[in-house]
């Protein structure tokens, strides 16, 4: 058990104790009032939680340095791990990435995918508008969910650069059940060059190779 103080009122009460049984669905609240009668409420089971509601939220922040080239999407070292507590839950994935490209000319595409599902298939559809959007392959356009734009004829620009992107989906699954399940972000390059995660091109003992770390966020929620 844990102790909160509040400010004391005017008898000099003012401190209630959150008791948390073992189980993981309910949560007890007891309050002392003035004449020291204790007032209980009980917590609402996860089961009985209204539509919308935040059931429990898992975060992650990664420092790997994962190199990845393809021009197809494979899974990054930032992903999370979620342990459903009800089976028709949705899920709210917000993601943060950082990353440097081989060159000017590499675009960087990033989605999300669901480990029940794949670790290389994403589970929100690429921007499919323009016309013949595909993969990262020369010749076509490259579809993603969000990502990192080209420097194009800018040929140093990306000595020094960390790029950006954030993502954010409102994920509700085909396969639905209480296993622990992993979710994370996918990436893919123009031309398969390599993207770097959480840091820049260089490799090099100066203050402009910052290091950062890319972020995960999930949080379970009431159908």
């Amino acid at each position: 058990m844990s102790k909160i103080a509040l400010s004391p009122n005017a008898s000099g009460t003012g401190v209630f104790t959150i008791a948390s049984p073992s189980g993981n669905t309910d949560r007890t609240l007891t309050l002392p009032d003035e004449a020291g009668t204790v007032l209980t409420t009980a917590g609402v089971p996860a089961s009985a939680m209204p539509a919308g509601s935040v059931i429990q939220v898992v975060y992650s922040h990664h420092t790997n340095h994962s190199e990845l080239a393809s021009s197809d999407y494979q899974a990054t070292s930032t992903q999370v791990s979620i342990t459903p507590k009800r089976s028709d839950s949705k899920f709210l994935i917000r993601a943060m990435m950082y990353g440097g490209v081989q060159d000017h000319d590499v675009a960087v595409g990033f989605s999300f995918y669901d480990s029940l599902n794949s670790s290389s298939s994403p589970i929100v559809a690429d921007n499919q508008s323009g016309g013949s959007p595909t993969n990262g392959a020369s010749g076509h356009r490259m579809g993603a969910f969000f990502g990192i734009t080209s420097w194009a004829s800018i040929s140093t620009a990306d000595d020094w650069f960390i790029g950006s992107a954030a993502g954010e989906y409102l994920y509700t699954p085909s396969y639905q059940n209480v296993t622990t399940r992993t979710f994370g972000v996918l990436v893919k390059t123009s031309f398969g060059a390599w993207f770097r995660e959480n840091m820049g091109q260089r490799n090099a003992v100066d203050p402009r190779d910052m290091r950062v770390a890319s972020q995960i966020t999930v949080m379970e929620i009431a159908p």
